[in-house]
Protein backbone atom coordinates (compact mmCIF):
# COMPACT_ATOMS: atom_id res chain seq x y z
CA UNK A 1 0.00 0.00 0.00
CA UNK A 2 1.10 3.56 -0.67
CA UNK A 3 0.01 6.62 1.27
CA UNK A 4 -0.03 9.75 -0.89
CA UNK A 5 -0.07 13.09 0.90
CA UNK A 6 -1.32 16.10 -1.04
CA UNK A 7 -1.13 19.62 0.33
CA UNK A 8 -4.40 21.28 -0.67
CA UNK A 9 -7.39 23.04 0.84
CA UNK A 10 -9.63 21.27 -1.70
CA UNK A 11 -12.27 18.95 -0.29
CA UNK A 12 -11.34 15.22 -0.34
CA UNK A 13 -14.39 14.53 -2.54
CA UNK A 14 -13.15 17.11 -5.03
CA UNK A 15 -9.68 15.51 -5.09
CA UNK A 16 -11.25 12.08 -5.59
CA UNK A 17 -13.35 13.38 -8.47
CA UNK A 18 -10.29 14.89 -10.12
CA UNK A 19 -8.38 11.59 -9.82
CA UNK A 20 -11.32 9.72 -11.37
CA UNK A 21 -11.61 12.16 -14.28
CA UNK A 22 -7.87 11.94 -14.90
CA UNK A 23 -8.05 8.17 -15.30
CA UNK A 24 -11.05 7.82 -17.63
CA UNK A 25 -10.17 6.20 -20.92
CA UNK A 26 -12.81 6.31 -23.64
CA UNK A 27 -11.38 3.21 -25.31
CA UNK A 28 -11.43 1.13 -22.14
CA UNK A 29 -14.66 1.47 -20.17
CA UNK A 30 -13.27 -0.94 -17.57
CA UNK A 31 -11.17 1.88 -16.06
CA UNK A 32 -14.21 4.05 -15.28
CA UNK A 33 -14.67 4.65 -11.59
CA UNK A 34 -16.98 6.42 -9.19
CA UNK A 35 -16.60 8.30 -5.93
CA UNK A 36 -18.75 7.23 -2.99
CA UNK A 37 -18.87 8.27 0.65
CA UNK A 38 -17.52 5.82 3.21
CA UNK A 39 -20.51 5.43 5.52
CA UNK A 40 -18.28 4.89 8.56
CA UNK A 41 -16.44 8.23 8.36
CA UNK A 42 -17.74 11.78 7.88
CA UNK A 43 -15.36 13.08 5.22
CA UNK A 44 -13.85 9.90 3.83
CA UNK A 45 -14.34 9.04 0.16
CA UNK A 46 -13.76 5.81 -1.71
CA UNK A 47 -12.99 5.41 -5.39
CA UNK A 48 -14.53 2.21 -6.76
CA UNK A 49 -14.35 0.74 -10.22
CA UNK A 50 -17.87 0.71 -11.66
CA UNK A 51 -17.44 -2.69 -13.26
CA UNK A 52 -16.46 -4.58 -10.10
CA UNK A 53 -17.37 -2.50 -7.00
CA UNK A 54 -13.75 -3.02 -5.96
CA UNK A 55 -12.18 -0.29 -3.81
CA UNK A 56 -9.32 1.37 -5.67
CA UNK A 57 -8.48 4.16 -3.22
CA UNK A 58 -9.58 5.81 0.01
CA UNK A 59 -9.26 9.59 0.36
CA UNK A 60 -9.59 11.63 3.56
CA UNK A 61 -8.34 14.81 5.23
CA UNK A 62 -5.82 14.68 8.10
CA UNK A 63 -5.26 18.40 8.57
CA UNK A 64 -6.54 21.73 7.37
CA UNK A 65 -4.25 21.56 4.32
CA UNK A 66 -3.48 17.85 3.81
CA UNK A 67 -5.45 15.12 2.05
CA UNK A 68 -4.31 11.48 2.25
CA UNK A 69 -4.95 8.86 -0.40
CA UNK A 70 -4.48 5.17 0.45
CA UNK A 71 -3.94 3.11 -2.69
CA UNK A 72 -2.43 -0.13 -3.89
CA UNK A 73 1.13 0.36 -5.14
CA UNK A 74 0.20 -0.98 -8.60
CA UNK A 75 -2.20 1.94 -9.14
CA UNK A 76 -0.21 4.70 -7.44
CA UNK A 77 1.19 6.25 -10.61
CA UNK A 78 -2.38 6.78 -11.85
CA UNK A 79 -2.94 9.02 -8.83
CA UNK A 80 0.47 10.63 -8.22
CA UNK A 81 0.95 11.95 -11.75
CA UNK A 82 -2.42 13.77 -12.01
CA UNK A 83 -1.97 15.21 -8.50
CA UNK A 84 1.48 16.56 -9.36
CA UNK A 85 0.07 18.09 -12.54
CA UNK A 86 -2.70 19.91 -10.66
CA UNK A 87 -1.10 20.70 -7.28
CA UNK A 88 2.61 20.77 -8.15
CA UNK A 89 5.52 18.45 -7.38
CA UNK A 90 6.32 20.10 -4.03
CA UNK A 91 2.77 19.52 -2.74
CA UNK A 92 2.63 15.75 -3.35
CA UNK A 93 4.55 13.21 -1.25
CA UNK A 94 4.18 9.46 -0.92
CA UNK A 95 5.20 6.70 1.46
CA UNK A 96 5.36 2.99 0.68
CA UNK A 97 4.03 0.73 3.45
CA UNK A 98 4.80 -2.99 3.35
Amino acid sequence: MILIYCKTVDDPKEVAGYVCKSNISEENSETKSRVINDGNEDDCWIIERECSDETSAMIYRIGSEVVVIEIDENCASNVIEPLMKKYGFDNVKWLLIK
